[in-house]
């Protein structure tokens, strides 16, 4: 949760504007693919007749907690957006 507020803030810096909601959501759901690819081990791949490529995982049933997350770091990033513009 932090290191979003970071790169949110990060962002606005960057761009110069308080518009990267966009942005920060494409960083997220790379994030995210990223953390689903299973982790490539290099036995695995040197001892098996044929490569492999990862396949990821399934997204997790219960996405009722990734929404609440969401919303309450929404209302984190507003009241930084407040902080930054006293």
């Amino acid at each position: 949760m932090v290191i979003e507020l970071y790169r949110f803030v990060a962002l606005i810096w960057l761009r110069a504007t308080d518009d990267v909601g966009e942005e920060l959501e494409e960083m997220r759901s790379e994030a995210e693919n990223q953390r689903r690819m299973p982790k490539v081990r290099i036995r695995k791949q040197t001892t098996t007749p044929y490569p492999t490529l990862p396949q990821p995982n399934p997204p997790p049933p219960n996405q009722t907690n990734a929404k609440t997350a969401k919303t309450k770091l929404d209302k984190e990033i507003n009241m930084i957006i407040d902080c930054l513009y006293l």
